[in-house]
């Protein structure tokens, strides 16, 4: 830490777990007594005041990175049971600008394989051959304070796979691997007093799946209320 900006590093240690079960498939995941190590770089310049509604340094960047590996096996319905040890990999860049007291832009890009269980690559980890699955994507957004109470988010994100031909092997059912996926979004945040906070967002989704013929998209709303203690 100094004078010209702030230099932050965080570390971790998880073992995410999930259960999928595919149309022809079960495919199952589980830890397998090591966990997976995260760490996290940043830099921040130019920290907010009193003043400031938007509460984010001027600049803010880092990098991220995960590793580790988990055993996936399939419970023979496709044919023989198989057991895979499977590493995890990701690395991402992040920054974040404030412009002013109440506008700011903020997004990320990641690459990776196997980080179905970090809410990436759209929650895909290995196919039903077992084989790794790789991707990449990113997010960005802007924030604006219409009031000091109330503020907008309004963003684009995409996942995309990025081997189709590990993604092919899924034959039983062409919709079962899906390509990628992106969402539009837009909500609007009110702070009604110090311990209600009040929200409505709209979506728009697009997936596409193995087979180019099949396509889904769609609009979504929600409306949400949080309570603070």
């Amino acid at each position: 830490m100094g004078g010209a900006g702030k230099l932050m590093l965080t570390g971790a240690l998880s073992e995410p777990v999930s259960l999928v079960v595919s149309d022809n498939l079960s495919k199952r995941v589980e830890n397998n007594g090591r966990p997976n190590v995260e760490a996290h770089a940043s830099w921040a310049f130019g920290q907010p005041d009193e003043a400031t509604l938007l509460k984010w340094p001027v600049l803010a960047i880092g990098v991220s990175g995960v590793a580790g590996d988990f055993r996936s096996f399939t419970d023979g319905i496709a044919g023989p049971v198989r057991v895979k040890e499977t590493q995890v990999r990701g690395v991402a860049l992040d920054a974040a600008v404030r412009i002013g007291e109440r506008f700011g832009i903020q997004g990320e890009i990641y690459r990776g394989a196997a980080l179905g269980n970090y809410l990436g690559m759209i929650g895909q980890t290995v196919n039903s051959q077992g084989q790794t699955l790789k991707g990449y994507g990113g997010w960005a957004e802007v924030v604006y304070y219409w009031h000091p109470a109330v503020r907008s988010h309004a963003g684009y994100g995409i996942d995309r796979m990025q081997d189709r031909s590990a993604l092919s092997s899924c034959v039983l059912t062409p919709t079962c691997q899906i390509i990628s996926n992106r969402t539009a979004f837009a909500n609007v945040l009110w702070d009604v007093n110090t311990w209600w906070r009040v929200g409505l967002e709209g979506t728009w989704r697009w997936t596409d799946y193995v087979a180019p013929a099949i396509k889904n998209s769609g609009p979504g709303a929600m409306v949400s209320s949080e309570v603070r203690f």
